[in-house]
């Protein structure tokens, strides 16, 4: 990641800006995530930025923006 900011992201947060949770369960194992350990913990948004898919990086994005990082 850049010299942006971490932070976490929880499941609630992805359905803010628009991830479903039906959308959550299949794009997580789909990249090597483990739902339940995501839902219990969130993930670090490093982490969806790794995987460099369009949905995960929008999704960090408007959760950075919103959050002010």
């Amino acid at each position: 990641m850049s010299d942006q900011r971490d932070f976490l992201i929880t499941s609630r947060e992805l359905i803010e800006v628009g991830v479903c949770f039906e959308g959550q369960k299949t794009w997580f194992p789909e990249h090597g995530f483990d739902l339940r350990t995501f839902i219990r913990n969130g993930v670090l948004a490093s982490e969806l930025e790794k995987t460099e898919d369009g949905i995960a990086l929008r999704a960090v994005k408007l959760l950075r923006e919103r959050n002010g990082f």
